[in-house]
């Protein structure tokens, strides 16, 4: 099979597995946060924008990361991922005098959604918080990773794909990168 094919085929799961999550989260009951759902939004939309460049990193590194986490865990996981996909759809905007690579924008914001939707049922599971052991931090830390994952395992998969390498291996990369104090 050829890689145009293959990317097409991660693309498409990617925006099957997005689309059930968000289903099935839709699904459930949740209270809605309109006011702090437009305000987290708002902030994370701008902040998308925004790019801080690191030490000895070819690329930047987009600065939405604390609202995405905000939404997570004070939002509805539906307004969690509205927050996500639309400061997702802003980052991937096109700057001035570049097009719009559409199958990309498609991939990161399904790629976003999934994530965010995981984070957020994680976070707010209620069998988790039935633990004996369970705490807000500790749901927090679990959601985080869940986020981390849900975001770097799928662009992993697809960088591997497009360039014909070993996926673990640019996970490993993409997860020393997000770690990196350089």
């Amino acid at each position: 099979m050829n890689t145009t094919r293959r990317i097409q085929i991660l693309i498409g799961t990617m925006t099957a597995a997005a689309a059930c999550s968000v289903a099935y989260a839709g699904l459930g009951s949740h209270q809605l946060h309109p006011y702090l759902a437009l305000g987290v939004l708002a902030l994370a939309a701008v902040a998308s924008r925004m790019k801080v460049k690191l030490p000895g990193v070819n690329g930047n590194m987009s600065v939405n990361l604390p609202f995405l986490l905000t939404a997570v865990a004070s939002l509805s996981t539906v307004e969690a991922v509205v927050v996500a996909c639309v400061s997702t759809a802003v980052q991937c905007w096109p700057r001035k005098g570049t097009k719009v690579n559409s199958q990309q924008m498609t991939f990161n914001i399904s790629m976003m959604a999934f994530a965010t939707c995981l984070a957020s049922l994680v976070y707010h599971a209620q069998s988790l918080q039935a633990m004996s052991w369970y705490s807000t931090t500790v749901s927090l830390i679990v959601a985080t990773a869940t986020l981390f994952l849900g975001q770097t395992a799928p662009v992993a998969c697809i960088v591997a794909v497009s360039e014909g390498k070993s996926a673990g291996q640019i996970w490993w990369n993409v997860a020393q990168l997000s770690f990196r104090t350089t």
